[in-house]
């Protein structure tokens, strides 16, 4: 989990050194991401796309207060125990303690 956080880190870093345009919008570094990472193409259609989607953070962060609220929407316990260890070392690796 720490070397992938690591990983996302040195190449949201190259992305936002060799694109500016990365550095106003998230959507525009995840458009790069995408092409940089997996050479998807870059078409106009593409673009118009993820521009008109709401932020993935957006979307994550309404799905968890969500499954707060409706408990039988929420995540089975393996995956729930696999969440609760990577944020624990996430908190580990940024300096804070849960």
């Amino acid at each position: 989990m720490l070397n992938e956080i690591k990983g996302i880190r040195a190449k949201v870093k190259r992305l936002l050194e060799g694109h500016p345009d990365t550095r106003n919008s998230d959507k525009q570094l995840i458009i790069r991401w995408w092409n940089y990472d997996h050479s998807i193409d870059i078409t106009d259609d593409f673009v118009t796309v993820v521009e008109k989607m709401p932020a993935f953070e957006s979307i994550t962060r309404t799905r968890r207060d969500v499954q707060k609220d409706h408990e039988h929407l929420r995540s089975n316990n393996q995956i729930k125990r696999e969440r609760d260890k990577n944020e624990k070392e996430i908190h580990r690796y940024y300096g804070y303690v849960k």
